[in-house]
């Protein structure tokens, strides 16, 4: 810095701008612009941050801060810490963020493999949230989200690390939420100057409501083909399909921890839940030949109305077919 009574030669001031190129165009920048939303919920900024190592099955294991931020109001819509960087996580946290603040019009994430799975897509689409990615390697569109880390790494993680709480995942969310709560809650923010509540508060009547049923839109999704004898194998697991899918890509819709309630789907339109297969069951159940499946009886009604069958019907009964 130069100082008010100091002097300065003017040829090195001439060589130091075109040493700096400040006296001519800028044929190599790019267009990066300042924005910010008009509404609460009108974009949600997403990201992953490397946080401190935790203890999980008797070994440190480093956790991650999966992390929601409303650009209007740069309110926290949910953050928490996760044992891995995955799609799985990433979307259990956008739910949490939805049920507790409704739906986003738009999401825009970064080009991780988080957040580019065909699964989020389907999820999104679904819900009717827009999704965009930021540029690669170039962070400053997420320029929101990525303060915030650093005043987390300063004001938590550097602290809480230092006061040694606990090196558990779940204490470490516990103390965590809570601190989310207070930054949300009563820091006023440099910019808005106003607290991330209060502002996000006062545009209420643009946020949309979750919808019911919201665990649905988040099932996972796998394209199956009906095989000739109407069976699917899905994790291990055999389940029936319609006669009229024989043949056909159909896709399953599921949560991996319970497949008790896998739906079929063919077309955009749902044909049920599939069955688990039970050869024993199949073995006393006529055959339908009808190949239109809306009007198949689910195998559950089939077992109801069954009557059971002596052994000299049941002879009868697959004679009677084989003629």
């Amino acid at each position: 810095m130069i100082g008010a009574d100091e002097h300065i030669n003017f040829s090195t001031l001439y060589r130091y701008l075109r040493q700096e190129e400040l006296t001519t165009i800028n044929n190599d920048a790019t267009d990066k612009r300042h924005f910010e939303a008009l509404h609460p919920n009108e974009i949600w900024q997403s990201d992953v941050m490397h946080g401190p190592h935790v203890r999980h099955d008797c070994k440190f294991k480093k956790a991650y801060l999966i992390a929601i931020i409303d650009d209007h109001s740069r309110f926290i819509i949910h953050a928490e810490f996760y044992l891995a960087e995955t799609r799985e996580n990433f979307l259990d946290c956008l739910k949490q963020g939805i049920l507790k603040r409704g739906l986003p019009q738009k999401l825009y994430i970064d080009n991780g493999s988080c957040f580019k799975a065909l699964h989020l897509e389907h999820v999104t689409a679904q819900l009717g949230i827009g999704m965009s990615h930021s540029r690669p390697y170039i962070p400053q569109g997420r320029g929101k989200i990525e303060r915030w880390f650093k005043y987390v790494r300063d004001h938590f993680i550097g602290p809480y690390q230092l006061n040694q709480k606990s090196n558990k995942l779940d204490l470490l969310n516990h103390h965590f939420n809570e601190w989310v709560e207070e930054y949300n809650n009563h820091r006023v923010h440099g910019t808005t100057k106003q607290t991330p509540y209060h502002r996000y508060q006062a545009g209420l009547e643009c946020v949309r409501p979750a919808p019911a049923h919201l665990i649905d839109y988040f099932r996972t999704i796998e394209f199956k083909r009906v095989k000739k004898d109407r069976t699917i194998r899905l994790l291990g697991t055999l389940f029936e399909a319609p006669v009229g899918l024989i043949d056909r890509q159909v896709e399953l819709r599921f949560h991996p921890e319970d497949l008790s309630q896998v739906e079929i789907f063919f077309q955009n339109k749902s044909y049920g839940m599939a069955v688990l297969v039970n050869p024993h069951i199949n073995s006393q159940i006529a055959r339908n030949w009808d190949p239109h499946p809306e009007s198949l009886k689910t195998k559950a009604e089939l077992i109801k109305t069954q009557v059971p069958l002596q052994t000299g019907q049941l002879f009868q009964s697959q004679s009677q077919e084989e003629s």
